[in-house]
């Protein structure tokens, strides 16, 4: 495809959001934002080299022209392969795949060369069908994905059969950015924008890659098609800006609600959760207090104490049931919000911090709780959702201190590992 230059804005609206993309990978590196950077500067690249095949002629004309082919089939590659997903632990895992794209940067160096004999496209293709089953065997995927890769290059085996060989690089080509579309739409959050516009402009983009063949030369449908298919650059270029930002408001959004530390509900989050179970008619809570958590934060320094914390969550959390909140206020306090009998859930609770808890440089370490309920509506009487809150804090408190009383605190630390 050679591109007109009024399609120029859209070269340098992508330049600005691939700087922007930049900046914001040197302020907070991401595996997400490097891959995407990479992809579209293949595009990018791509893109600049098409201004060069309008005047470059005779032979000069097959090294712009193969570039731009391998720069479109690896950008394509880098969006099916890597975008969307943290990559693989280890480097066979991570770069096993790429082996796929030899086979489809054969294809397009053929078409690119204008070899006109079908036995080297179908050669690549026979060839393309033995790595596909290779790399698939070798990372243990279904067999559905090297079968559906097979197929697609029976398809290119088939169009290089008829002497079509533009359709067959064509058709490579299509059958990425297809792949692409499919990978983001399940790996992206579902209900966002960044991922509508980003699966859209590449199944626009794909469509345009397969129908490339035909519309190529007709006057009209042509020079639209065009047009169509620079847009969807620009497009998955915002897109991805635009997936930044929304991960960005729900990271912000969830740091405003959640404590840092052990990932629970914040007291802001608490009190919401806490007014909304009034609201409803019935709001038991729960708060709990670990015996001995200053002893252990002076002893073995406070990052012996946050592990604590955190290994205190994970052993309670899977005592927290549908519509339960288990919320941390601060220091070694936490609050269980539960429209449910919070009786066997005390009883579980202290079962589960009998056991001693092993921390990295900790031999052992046995900590008791104090817990203190309050109830509503039994314990308090009726008011504002605010004021039954606060009632029901004060006093779920004022229990919990009594249960230290004749608790001794019998925080036993075993020795240092």
């Amino acid at each position: 495809m050679t591109v007109e230059l009024p399609n120029l804005p859209y070269v340098a609206a992508m330049i600005i959001l691939i700087l922007i993309l930049v900046a914001l990978q040197q302020r907070q590196p991401r595996i997400a934002i490097g891959s995407w950077l990479i992809g579209l500067s293949f595009v990018l690249a791509g893109q600049i080299s098409g201004y060069f095949l309008e005047t470059v002629k005779g032979p000069w004309y097959q090294a712009p022209h193969i570039f731009r082919l391998w720069c479109d089939m690896l950008a394509g590659m880098i969006f099916m392969l890597y975008t969307g997903r943290p990559l693989p632990r280890g480097f066979h895992r991570t770069f096993l795949p790429l082996w796929n794209a030899i086979p489809l940067l054969m294809l397009e160096i053929l078409y690119g060369l204008d070899i006109q004999r079908p036995e080297p496209y179908i050669a690549c293709a026979i060839i393309a069908a033995a790595v596909c089953f290779g790399v698939a065997a070798d990372l243990r995927m279904k067999w559905t994905v090297p079968a559906g890769q097979s197929a697609s290059w029976a398809v290119i085996a088939i169009f290089s059969a008829f002497g079509d060989y533009r359709a067959a690089a064509y058709w490579g080509l299509g059958a990425v950015y297809a792949s692409a579309a499919v990978h983001l739409w399940l790996r992206l959050r579902a209900g966002t924008l960044g991922r509508l516009i980003i699966v859209g402009s590449l199944s626009v983009w794909s469509l345009s890659f397969l129908l490339h063949p035909w519309v190529f030369h007709m006057p009209v449908v042509g020079p639209m098609a065009e047009i169509v298919w620079t847009m969807q650059k620009f497009f998955v270029t915002l897109g991805m800006f635009i997936v930044l930002l929304e991960d960005k408001a729900r990271e912000n959004e969830h740091l405003a609600h959640h404590d840092e530390l052990t990932g629970l509900a914040n007291r802001r989050l608490m009190e919401q959760r806490l007014h909304a179970a009034i609201a409803n008619g019935r709001a038991n809570i729960l708060i709990l207090d670990l015996n001995g958590f200053k002893a252990i934060n002076d002893t073995y320094g406070h990052h012996a104490g946050d592990l604590l914390l955190q290994l205190v969550t994970q052993r309670l959390q899977p005592l927290i049931g549908p519509g339960e909140t288990f919320a941390r206020l601060g220091g070694d306090e936490f609050v269980i919000i539960s429209p449910n009998s919070v009786e066997p859930l005390v009883e579980a609770i202290r079962v589960a911090l009998s056991q001693e808890v092993a921390l990295a440089d900790v031999a052992g370490i046995k900590v008791n709780v104090a817990i203190g309920a309050a109830l509503f509506p039994g314990d308090i009487a009726p008011g504002t959702p605010e004021e039954i809150a606060s009632h029901l804090l004060r006093l779920a408190d004022h229990r919990m201190y009594l249960d230290k009383q004749p608790r001794p605190t019998s925080t036993t630390l075993t020795g240092i590992a």
